[in-house]
C-alpha cells in the first residue's frame, strides 16, 4: 500500500510470526530466504549511511574549526612573501620589498632543474614595494610553458650581493585545503596563511 512505511525490523518481526503459524508439512516460501537477505543488506546499508554521514560531519566540523581564524581574510587586499611564480597565458606580475636604497636589483627566474633562465637588472633602486613584469619569455626572447618557476630576487650593495624576499599582493578570494593544509587563494597563487606579512584593513 503506497505511503506506509515499515522499519526492517517490523518487517523482520511479521516474518517470525507468519513462520509460527505456517504449516510445518507445507514448504518454505522460496522467496523466504530472499527477504531475509534483503532485510539484512538494508539494515547494513542503512547503517553504513549513517555512519559515513557521522564522518562526513565530524571531517566537516573539524575543516571549519581549522579555518576559523582564517575566515577573516576573504575579501581583504594582502600581501605575502612569495619565492616562485606561476606562468598562465601571459605576463606575470610580482611584487618585492627592497628594505634600503642600493645600487642594483637582479630578478633572476629558474626553472625546474634550477637553471636561471631569465634575468633582468634595474640600478640605483630606492627602498620600499616594487613592482616586476615578467612577459613569460626567456632571455633569448622563447616563449616559455605555462608552469611554476621559482624566482629570486637579489640586491647589490657596497659590493655585497644578498637575496630578499619575493611578495604576492592581490584580494583573497577563498580558503582552500590541500594535503589537509590551509591555504588563502590570492589570484592564481595559494598562499600559506604564514607567508602573510601585511593585510589591508
Amino acid at each position: 500500500m503506497s505511503g506506509i512505511k515499515i522499519a526492517s525490523g517490523d518487517l523482520l518481526n511479521m516474518m517470525v510470526v507468519s513462520m509460527k503459524y505456517q504449516d510445518p508439512l507445507s514448504a518454505t516460501d522460496e522467496n523466504f530466504v530472499s527477504d531475509l537477505m534483503n532485510i539484512s543488506n538494508v539494515e547494513q546499508s542503512t547503517q553504513s549511511a549513517q555512519y559515513l554521514k557521522q564522518i562526513l560531519d565530524l571531517e566537516k566540523s573539524k575543516n571549519i574549526n581549522l579555518n576559523d581564524h582564517l575566515i577573516p581574510y576573504i575579501g581583504k587586499e594582502v600581501v605575502a612573501d612569495y619565492s616562485y611564480v606561476d606562468l598562465k597565458g601571459g605576463a606575470v606580475k610580482c611584487l618585492f620589498n627592497i628594505p634600503e636604497d642600493t645600487s642594483k636589483v637582479s630578478y633572476e627566474i629558474y626553472d625546474k632543474k634550477g637553471d636561471c633562465f631569465y634575468t633582468k637588472e634595474l640600478f640605483n633602486v630606492k627602498a620600499g614595494m616594487h613592482d616586476f613584469t615578467w612577459d613569460g619569455h626567456d632571455n633569448s626572447n622563447r616563449l616559455m610553458q605555462d608552469d611554476r618557476y621559482d624566482i629570486r630576487v637579489k640586491v647589490q650593495s657596497g659590493g655585497v650581493e644578498t637575496e630578499i624576499d619575493n611578495v604576492v599582493k592581490g584580494i583573497v578570494s577563498s580558503l582552500e585545503s590541500h594535503d589537509g593544509q590551509s591555504f588563502l587563494k590570492v589570484g592564481h597563487h595559494y598562499v600559506e596563511p604564514s607567508q602573510i606579512i601585511q593585510v589591508s584593513i
